[in-house]
């Protein structure tokens, strides 16, 4: 989000001749699927060829929230490298923790150390204590 840049990062764009507008964005105009315009709530309007959109990935559902799940700064269930929550006995693996990038090769080997970890945990409890 541009309102998370710092000032020596606003400079930097600047000087680089990329102009910085901080206003919420309004609407995309332009025909044929193509964005021509950025029409701005303050009523500024900026012609465009193109764009980057950066999505706000979230949790689908409340659950994890509900029964007590830390977040991550990305919106994902935070985790240790075996998917361990905050919660003992709660686990959490791909998109769940690490919400960008979403790519089904990341959730499997996360799926992969979550199930190391909860085998972990059932042998330590089951056989070392």
């Amino acid at each position: 989000m541009v309102n998370s840049l710092k000032t020596h990062q606003k400079r930097l764009i600047h000087k680089k001749g990329i102009k910085i507008i901080e206003d919420r964005v309004k609407a995309f105009t332009g025909e044929n699927g193509l964005m021509e315009k950025v029409v701005f709530e303050n009523g500024e309007s900026v012609t465009v060829k193109g764009g980057f959109v950066l999505p706000r990935p979230s949790q689908t559902s409340d659950f994890a929230k509900e029964i007590g799940c830390e977040f991550n700064s990305l919106g994902g269930i935070s985790t240790d490298s075996y998917g361990r929550t905050n919660i003992k006995g709660v686990y959490s693996a791909g998109d769940a923790s690490i919400v960008a990038p979403a790519q089904l090769i990341i959730a499997a080997a996360e799926g992969l150390q979550a199930a190391v970890g909860v085998n972990r945990d059932l042998i330590e409890t089951e056989f070392l204590k």
